[in-house]
């Protein structure tokens, strides 16, 4: 039986009796260079990362699939 990352990062937390930490940044923003820096500068600090990808169509803000990172 797999267990999902979330899940893992979750186990985490309650062993570790803490609130878990989790983080949306949107990939690209300001630059793919910039993205990165705050990817990075966070990893250490951060359970879970969602990295949403931007669109420019108002209509594609409903049912968003996300690929979630973990660090």
């Amino acid at each position: 039986m797999n267990i999902s990352p979330i899940s893992l990062a979750f186990k985490k937390t309650k062993e570790q009796k803490r609130a878990a930490l989790l983080t949306y940044t949107v990939a690209g923003d300001i630059s793919k260079k910039k993205s990165l820096e705050i990817l990075n500068s966070i990893s250490k600090n951060v359970d879970i990362c969602e990295i949403g990808f931007p669109h420019n169509t108002p209509i594609a803000d409903g049912g968003q699939i996300h690929f979630p990172i973990f660090l």
